[in-house]
């Protein structure tokens, strides 16, 4: 499929590449030819304009490339510029000129392997009967072919590039195409592969239902079904959550948000997870700290990161939820002790469905979407998310807005407030 696409797609390019550069040589062609055209037709009217003494030896002086021919109702011809050229030529150019049916008012004429572009007139001063002029244009003929070849040679060569250059863009054009339906289709097969287990699980579990006596089994079974359904339900949440907010391109509603009173406010609500957990739970936040922010959205972010934190700590182990700021950038960060990620593995962390054994205890806790949600939430508010890891003992993710000058404006106004 995408095959095609590119190839239709690069088709398209070439062609319209071609006809491009083909209409302008051609114009450049058609417009230099008349250019010239225009030239020799001024130095003919030129040469028809003068007055000229042809019956002296010597005493005309042309232009390069011109011949004038005066003819007279007498039968005497006076001519001027045919010296160079062979008899033949000669007398073909004096019978064409005095031949007053042969040649018409302007046009061109041609002996042998001369061409020339000539113009008449029939009123000029001496009484004769009229007064042709020539101009050689075998040279110029020849510029406009060997222009034309050129032409031809260039146009060749530009579509070489013009090829090489559709291909790289169709291929640049589909390939974020090809990326959202390689993860459209990774979306569905791991959605699929997610939701088999419980459905499964449900299904044993309703048959041992139906054949269960005991009530004590059958609020077994029916917890397990319970368990399952819940599991399935926060699996499609996570999905439609992540849709959402991946269709949604357009711009989010900002204003000044106090990040550090969401963050002190999530820090009170794990205090009570971190003590059932056993977990040293450490906040480090920088008072007042104001950005163009969606508060909402920020909340979210910070909520799925903390999550995610304690879902992979153990009993015994620690999180720190930390926020500071330099000239440039505001960082908040949620650090928490675990086995570890590989560094090889830290750029897929944020794919979607991606799990890391961080903690054997909570590997079945997770769809692996938690962290690819984050990741487009902190794109959408113009920040940069990024996870660091020693690859044994801890797991540090990274959120970073650039502080602008209007950022510092907020923090000043809040702190006045």
């Amino acid at each position: 499929m995408f095959k095609d696409l590119k190839r239709k797609l690069t088709a398209t390019f070439v062609l319209t590449g071609f006809m491009f550069i083909a209409l302008l040589f051609v114009v450049v062609y058609l417009v230099t030819s008349y250019n010239t055209t225009q030239k020799i037709d001024d130095i003919l009217d030129q040469v028809l304009d003068s007055e000229l003494n042809l019956q002296s030896a010597g005493g005309t002086v042309l232009p390069s490339g011109c011949i004038i021919v005066e003819s007279y109702y007498n039968g005497d011809v006076f001519y001027a510029g045919l010296e160079e050229y062979p008899a033949e030529v000669k007398a073909e150019i004096l019978t064409f000129a005095t031949t007053p049916k042969k040649a018409k008012s302007e046009g061109t004429f041609d002996v042998d392997d001369y061409y020339f572009r000539y113009k008449k007139s029939t009123a000029f001063e001496g009484g004769g009967a009229q007064r042709v002029a020539f101009f050689d244009t075998s040279f110029t003929d020849e510029l406009k072919l060997h222009l034309g070849n050129n032409l031809v040679i260039i146009l060749l060569c530009s579509m070489a590039i013009v090829v090489f250059v559709s291909v790289k863009l169709a291929d640049r054009i589909v390939q974020p195409t090809q990326r959202a339906w390689k993860k459209q289709t990774e979306l569905v097969a791991n959605a699929s592969h997610e939701l088999k287990t419980p459905i499964a699980i449900i299904n044993a579990n309703a048959g041992a239902l139906e054949n269960a006596t005991d009530p004590a089994d059958c609020k077994k079974w029916i917890k397990n079904i319970t368990d399952q359904s819940e599991r399935m339900s926060a699996l499609i949440s996570d999905m439609v959550k992540l849709a959402k907010y991946e269709a949604d391109t357009g711009e989010i509603a900002t204003e000044p948000v106090c990040i550090s009173e969401i963050l002190d406010g999530l820090g009170l609500t794990y205090e009570a997870n971190a003590f059932e957990k056993n977990i040293d739970f450490e906040c480090t936040i920088k008072p007042d700290v104001v950005i163009k922010s969606n508060a909402k959205l920020f909340e979210e972010l910070a909520y799925i990161l903390l999550d995610n934190a304690f879902k992979y700590t153990n009993e015994g182990g620690k999180i720190e939820l930390l926020l500071k700021t330099d000239k440039k950038h505001v960082v908040f960060t949620v650090q928490n002790t675990c086995s570890g990620i590989k560094e090889e593995d830290l750029p897929k962390i944020f794919d979607r469905f991606y799990k890391c054994d961080l903690s054997h205890e909570n590997s079945g806790k997770s769809f692996g979407l938690g962290l690819s949600i984050a990741k487009t939430i902190a794109t959408k508010l113009n920040g940069v998310i990024s996870a660091v890891s020693d690859g044994k003992s801890y797991l540090a993710m990274n959120v970073s807005f650039k502080q602008t000058a209007k950022d510092a404006k907020y923090v000043k106004d809040a702190k006045s407030n």
